[in-house]
């Protein structure tokens, strides 16, 4: 959105519902605010800022702009290639996967998730729709789910459809049965 204002073009914005479970002011120095946000997913920080300088009266903009967390995932959990490359001289690739390499779904664990078994796992693996777990089977449609084997190894994901779960993202399926 901002990319197209920049360019001049008018952009109207989306209305949407965000929660704002946090808001610090860490710096105050006429013209200069400086705050801390924690927010809900889809939050337009550049929004909330022309909001409050409406509210204000004075308008207000963004010159600086920090990610300080995402999910699980803060800057303390951060390093530069160049950190993780002398670690890996160092120490090897053991401290490599315990300090620096997460599971692939701990990024998705705001998703339901489903047990397969293995013959759903079979189905799954060739593109086959399963049917869907009793307790998602009231999901709207195009609705992502984790989908685990059953010694809860992820497998991918799933998405819904009616009362069917069909495959979207499959990991690794040539080693999924090792």
């Amino acid at each position: 959105m901002y990319k197209l204002a920049r360019k001049g073009n008018s952009v109207d914005q989306i209305k949407r519902t965000v929660e704002i479970f946090d808001l610090k002011i860490l710096s105050l120095a006429i013209p200069y605010l400086t705050l801390m946000v924690s927010c809900s997913k889809g939050t337009y920080i550049r929004a909330l800022a022309e909001d409050i300088g409406n509210m204000l009266g004075c308008g207000a903009h963004i010159t600086n702009l920090e990610r300080t967390s995402v999910g699980e995932f803060s800057l303390k959990d951060a390093c530069t290639l160049e950190q993780m490359s002398q670690d890996l001289k160092t120490f090897g690739m053991k401290i490599l996967e315990k300090r620096y390499i997460r599971p692939v779904d701990l990024f998705l664990k705001d998703f339901e998730s489903v047990l397969l078994s293995d013959y759903e796992l079979d189905k799954v693996i060739t593109g086959v729709p399963i049917e869907a777990p009793k307790d998602l089977s009231s999901f709207s449609n195009n609705v992502l789910v984790r989908l685990y084997d059953k010694q809860k190894k992820f497998v991918g994901l799933g998405e819904t459809k009616g009362n069917k779960v069909f495959p979207k993202r499959l990991i690794n399926t040539k080693n999924i049965r090792e």
